[in-house]
């Protein structure tokens, strides 16, 4: 009864956060708005860092993944600041690099992904398969180029995200493509229902005019949640100034 209390209690509150946050940035944000989040958590005994790849498991903390999303060739440059704050509190974060060629080519930063790698990080690839009609092919078709131009075979993924768009095929693929890992050589996908988070803190909301702004929660943590649930920190590195 207690833990029925407990958790309509939290739903009640975070729909009530949810209409009472503020817009606290738009974009370019100052880089120091990243580093006192990951201070702020790093010194807080109730919240931990999670290394990208590991289960979730029961826990009497928060436990806390970082996500970096590389959807413009900005965000590779704009990277190294970011994850250089992450090494400094042994955040073992995501990134995901996409193949599309659209917004770079992977093949040109070979020895910085492998930097990246050495280094502690999960590096992966930011699929667009589900934009193509043949969704597996495609998914295929991008992880044999990725791990040929990175020089590794790619191990876990991210979806590049489109809003709107092909939604459905989108959502199909979430939930066909996780019984079906290892046929592709993939130990893990950061997608329902293979994770799921309490609370997403993300740096590409947008306006009304379509301009990208964080919410305060870039600022103070939402911590009325329960202990044992699980927070994603999400960037874009483009969208920060360094």
């Amino acid at each position: 009864m207690i833990k029925k209390f407990r958790k309509r209690y939290s739903a009640f509150r975070y729909r009530g956060y949810l209409k009472k946050r503020e817009r606290a940035s738009w974009a370019p944000y100052d880089l120091s708005i990243y580093r006192q989040l990951v201070l702020q958590i790093a010194r807080l005994p109730d919240l931990e860092f999670m290394p990208f790849l590991e289960n979730q498991k029961h826990s009497e903390k928060i436990q806390i993944f970082v996500r970096h999303d590389i959807d413009t060739h900005r965000c590779i440059g704009n990277l190294s600041p970011l994850l250089n704050i992450d090494r400094s509190a042994t955040v073992c974060a995501g990134v995901y690099f996409r193949v599309d060629d659209e917004e770079y080519l992977l093949r040109g930063y070979r020895e910085v992904i492998r930097f990246y790698r050495d280094s502690g990080f999960e590096v992966g690839l930011h699929t667009c398969c589900y934009t193509k009609d043949n969704v597996f092919e495609e998914f295929k078709r991008e992880t044999e180029k990725f791990a040929e131009e990175a020089g590794f075979w790619p191990t876990s993924f991210s979806v590049h995200g489109l809003g709107d768009y092909r939604q459905a095929a989108r959502i199909k693929f979430y939930r066909e493509i996780a019984n079906r890992l290892e046929e592709f050589g993939y130990k893990f996908g950061d997608i329902p229902p293979l994770r799921s988070y309490d609370y997403v803190v993300q740096d590409c909301h947008f306006d009304e005019n379509r301009n990208f702004f964080i919410y305060d929660d870039f600022v103070h943590l939402p911590l009325f949640f329960p202990k044992g649930t699980t927070f994603l920190i999400l960037t874009h590195p483009c969208y920060w100034r360094v």
